[in-house]
């Protein structure tokens, strides 16, 4: 999965990720985030698909 998005990252002309690193702090180790929905998500994905086949 990871190569085909580099590839994908690579067709776009998009910058490679930058590795986040997070401050030795027990508060950020302690802390939590709430799950969401990723319909979000989806339907970016849906909106790149379509890009992608009209730029073929």
């Amino acid at each position: 999965m990871a190569h085909l998005l580099d590839q994908r990252a690579r067709r776009r002309r998009q910058p490679p990720p930058l590795a986040v690193v997070l401050p030795d702090d027990p508060r950020i180790a302690a802390s939590q985030t709430r799950p969401h929905s990723l319909a979000d998500y989806d339907r970016l994905l849906k909106k790149d698909d379509t890009d992608d086949v009209s730029t073929r």
